[in-house]
């Protein structure tokens, strides 16, 4: 599936059932009052370091991801040293997946119409589950989790 990003940020997917907003693009769009509050006064607070950081997270979620996806595929790459600690923890889990059904896969729902990226989709311990990783600085508690969680939920799969 083609990827359109738009200059708001917002990405589109085109798909056999025509042209999908990613569950992202939704969840931004959607986002309680709450939230953009959050959001701002993270920004106030940071100043001018905070697009700095927002795009160092960003890119730190790319490397990753890479580095998952090419330990799957049963590529040797190189961790860099800025993002080892992440790797080093996400090592031990991905240890203990088996089978992997579809790494970095764009996916789309088409009665609800929209799509999105999985990250991974794999046994664990017997059972299929999707992995969404995440790789932040520190511990989210359960409440911030609800972006993370409707993208869990959005998977056109149904787990």
């Amino acid at each position: 599936m083609k990827i359109i990003k738009l200059p708001s940020g917002g990405k589109f997917y085109e798909t056999p059932c025509g042209l999908f907003p990613s569950v992202t693009t939704i969840l931004q769009a959607t986002m309680p009052e709450e939230g953009r509050t959050r959001l701002r006064n993270w920004h106030k607070r940071n100043g001018s370091e905070a697009e700095k950081l927002r795009s160092l997270a960003a890119e730190r979620g790319k490397v990753i991801h890479k580095l998952i996806e090419a330990r799957f595929k049963g590529e040797d790459v190189e961790c860099p040293t800025d993002v080892s600690e992440f790797w080093n923890e996400a090592r031990k889990i991905l240890g203990a997946i088996g089978e992997v059904v579809a790494s970095e896969k764009p996916v789309y729902h088409p009665r609800f119409q929209y799509a999105g990226t999985l990250d991974l989709l794999a046994h664990w311990n017997g059972v299929l589950t999707l992995f969404d990783f995440k790789t932040s600085h520190r511990e989210k508690r359960s409440q911030w989790l609800t972006d993370a969680k409707l993208q869990i939920a959005a998977n056109p799969y149904g787990l």
